[in-house]
């Protein structure tokens, strides 16, 4: 252990001398190259006798450039004299002194002109009382109720409408036709009412159930409304005895099918 502990401090120490020594001359610059210089000896006499230089060798004839355009510069102008301060003071004019002239006087306000009265349109006076007097009028005549005429009740004419008698025997002559829904939830009370339009003749011109949504939402009541409609236009309970002199009257009416007074409940 020892021997390796001496061995290691003896490289670093080597390796210290190395960098400390070694690695900055890498970065000491290069000694220049040596050029000869030819000299010629000459012996210093009275006379001096030298051979002539050799004429130094020709150059090249240049190649003729092309011609270049120069445009004519103008001629500079001449410089303008400048002169001299001492005479410009001398030829300096004058400047005459500014007479400043006097403030002008405040033009005083001209007084306003008084408004004119204006004098009233005894016609446009009138005017606005009767507008206002009608509109009070308007007024009165709306705020007070009309007093209602009691009319007398009007007597019964037979000869307007279809008796009771009558409708009862329109619906006891379609009855035969008619196929009362028996089995049906809630029977007695599918009540239809079926508004019918008749010929001179009495014959039915056509029919038609009122009540359709009823007819969309509730299956029972679809079912005896078509049994009732079928009964209406069945021939075999046509033409309806009606009298022909109240045509007038019973063209037209509602006819009404009740499930519980046809059964008799």
């Amino acid at each position: 252990m020892r021997n390796g502990f001496v061995g290691s401090a003896l490289l670093h120490i080597g390796v210290i001398f190395i960098a400390y020594y070694g690695v900055p001359a890498l970065f000491e610059p290069s000694p220049g190259e040596d050029h000869p210089i030819v000299v010629d000896l000459v012996t210093i006499s009275h006379e001096t006798n030298l051979p002539a230089p050799s004429p130094p060798p020709e150059k090249p004839a240049p190649k003729p450039a092309a011609e270049t355009r120069t445009a004519s510069l103008p001629e500079a102008a001449p410089p303008v004299p400048v002169p001299s301060p001492e005479r410009t003071r001398e030829k300096a004019p004058e400047t005459p002194e500014t007479v400043v002239p006097p403030p002008r006087p405040k033009a005083k306000p001209k007084p306003k002109a008084k408004p004119k009265p204006v004098v009233a349109d005894p016609f446009a006076s009138v005017l606005k009382t009767v507008e206002k007097f009608q509109a009070e009028q308007k007024e009165t005549a709306a705020a007070t109720p009309t007093p209602q005429v009691l009319q007398a009740p009007k007597r019964f004419d037979p000869a307007t409408t279809l008796t009771l008698s009558e409708l009862d025997a329109i619906r006891s002559q379609i009855s035969r036709c008619w196929n009362v829904p028996v089995g049906a939830k809630n029977a007695e009370n599918l009540v239809v009412d079926i508004r019918v339009h008749v010929n001179p003749d009495g014959t039915i011109r056509e029919a038609r159930i009122l009540d359709t949504e009823r007819m969309q939402r509730d299956s029972f009541f679809r079912t005896a409304a078509e049994s009732a409609y079928r009964a209406v236009i069945n021939p075999r309970c046509s033409p309806l005895r009606l009298p022909p002199e109240k045509y007038e009257q019973w063209k037209t009416f509602t006819l009404s099918f009740n499930p519980k007074e046809m059964l008799g409940t």
